[in-house]
């Protein structure tokens, strides 16, 4: 998805400008990033990343571990009910990672080799379905389309957002020029981590040794749930309001 956003994208380079907002701009991506790859929710990078910039009102330095436990909402793009896009609560968990040939870190190795394949694999598969998007398009140009195949409903069912969901994405923290710098992780490929950065066209796409001394991988999962309405939240809350009051009033 581009930093502009659209459906069904992947993540590409955002651009932090003047800010040391790097840790923001990773963070967004590996949400963003899930929703593609496990096709369950689809968010514009956009919003997200505008969500997780105004964490706090300064423009300095994070760890990712200030997004642990972390929630917000966004749209989901893609699905309507009643002609209106539903709103969905997201919760992060964030995990360090710091200690080479633990298990850990070689469980993240893996996910993120595995991760390279599927991209190749996700690659294929759109080019065949491009080719045959176009043998199709001659074909109907040959012979007119007597009928067409139904399509479900609503698709696929939806798994049913109550835990952390098990495939999980990650950040790298890392040395340039001696100063710290976070970058989302693609994908592990020969022995260095394939990274998105959010230095505009600088560095683009960052080719990180994975035994590069001061390396920190950050496993990000995450939460989805209903976003609550705000009309019944504010309501409950203004009666809270009213109980604590009564409960404290001075005659």
């Amino acid at each position: 998805m581009s930093a502009l956003g659209g459906p069904s994208q992947p993540v590409t380079t955002t651009d932090q400008g003047d800010a040391d907002t790097c840790v923001r701009h990773a963070i967004a991506k590996a949400i963003t990033q899930h929703a593609h790859d496990y096709k369950t929710y689809d968010f514009k990078l956009d919003y997200v990343l505008g969500v997780t910039e105004n964490i706090n009102p300064t423009i300095g330095s994070l760890w990712p571990s200030a997004y642990d436990g972390w929630s917000f909402h966004a749209m989901d793009q893609r699905e309507v009910e009643c002609g209106k896009n539903k709103h969905y609560s997201i919760t992060t968990k964030v995990e360090k990672i710091s200690a080479e040939n633990s298990s850990n870190w070689k469980e993240a190795l893996q996910q993120l080799e595995e991760r390279h394949i599927k991209e190749k694999e996700d690659d294929e598969t759109r080019e065949d379905d491009e080719q045959q998007k176009e043998l199709e398009s001659i074909d109907s140009e040959k012979t007119p389309m007597l009928s067409t195949r139904p399509k479900p409903p609503n698709g696929p069912p939806r798994p049913k957002p109550t835990a952390y969901d098990v495939n999980p994405m990650y950040v790298l923290t890392y040395y340039t020029n001696k100063d710290h710098h976070c970058v989302f992780v693609k994908s592990v490929v020969n022995g260095y981590f394939n990274c998105l950065n959010s230095w505009g066209k600088l560095e683009a796409e960052p080719k990180v040794l994975i035994t590069e001394k001061g390396n920190i991988l950050w496993k990000i999962t995450l939460k989805y749930g209903k976003a609550a309405n705000s009309h019944k939240l504010s309501t409950v809350m203004d009666s809270k309001l009213t109980l604590k009051a009564d409960k404290f009033q001075i005659d």
